[in-house]
């Protein structure tokens, strides 16, 4: 959290060129996970036509779901990851400086740790040195020490960092996106900081727009086929994907689901889906969860967009 508040300070103006200004802001909260929701959401969601199957009739996440609700681009370059090879990095402008840098990195942690995968806690140390308030990533409370739980309570031990921070203001820039991507947007189960991220976490970093919206859904679409196709039963299955953005549709198409901030509390520039930061759900058992998703009368009445935003008269 601190590092992204540090973040959206100092590098606001390339951030909003590229248009994910909201998108890295909301990812600075927890969004939380009700069990008995999500099963009787896999229950009627179909893999064959991505689509949820309601008391109502039938609808599903669009690109414009995700932009409204998530902050994702939808227009801009298309998202790829991959490992740029060696000579188009030398001598050529072929892919920003940040590209290089952060290889060179990446690859001096990996010999540092002695390590293949660099994880998330690792990565968020080395870069953010500051004292963190929130224990994100690691339980760390301040620069190169970490929380230990014991029988006896917690104590602090000293964690090996490589010792310089040298790197350029865009170079940081594209560190954190890249974490960003890693851990928010496109997740992995490995929790690992992924290479093949830098090169669109450095186009973003220079302002340049990256369409975002439609390489998630795709990854939604994913992890939901296999959440449902579980052979115990539909949602059991621990898929990583990012299930925040769905969480955050389901609350807007069904308002009993969640609570909501009211929009006059919600940050400018800032997506929907912060409304629902921190928010538990309305505890409902399994059989009432099924009710309102089979009831047609629980369902947004505009199911195909979303509330107008009261800030805007």
């Amino acid at each position: 959290m601190e590092w992204t508040k540090r973040v959206l300070t100092c590098f606001e103006e390339p951030l909003k060129q590229a248009g994910i200004f909201g998108a890295d802001g909301v990812s600075q909260f927890s969004y939380h996970f009700d069990a008995n929701v999500w099963r009787a959401f896999c229950e009627l969601w179909s893999p064959l036509t991505n689509t949820l199957h309601h008391g109502a009739g039938e609808v599903g996440i669009s690109l414009y779901d995700l932009e409204r609700l998530g902050g994702l681009p939808i227009l801009g370059d298309i998202y790829e990851e991959f490992l740029p090879q060696t000579k188009d990095l030398v001598g050529h402008n072929k892919y920003p400086a940040a590209v290089a840098e952060l290889l060179r990195i990446h690859a001096e942690f990996c010999e540092f740790h002695k390590a293949k995968h660099i994880y998330y806690d690792l990565w968020l140390d080395h870069f953010y040195r500051k004292y963190l308030v929130y224990f994100a990533y690691g339980d760390q409370t301040n620069s190169g020490k970490e929380k230990v739980e014991t029988k006896k309570g917690a104590h602090f031990i000293s964690r090996k960092r490589m010792a310089d921070l040298n790197i350029t203001a865009e170079g940081e820039l594209t560190a954190f996106l890249a974490f960003w991507l890693s851990c928010f947007v496109l997740p992995h189960d490995k929790e690992v900081i992924r290479p093949e991220t830098f090169v669109m976490a450095a186009l973003m970093a220079s302002g340049q727009q990256v369409s975002l919206a439609s390489t998630v859904l795709g990854y939604i679409y994913h992890g939901l086929e296999d959440a449902v196709s579980n052979p115990d039963y539909p949602g059991k299955a621990n898929t990583i994907f990012p299930i925040h953005y769905v969480i955050g549709w389901l609350a807007e198409l069904f308002p009993c689901l969640y609570r909501h901030r009211p929009d006059s509390d919600r940050p400018n520039d800032f997506p929907t889906l912060v409304c629902y930061a921190g928010l538990l759900g309305s505890k409902l058992s399994l059989s009432q969860a099924r009710h309102i998703f089979r009831d047609g009368r629980y369902l947004s009445v505009r199911a195909s967009s979303y509330r107008e935003d009261s800030r805007n008269g």
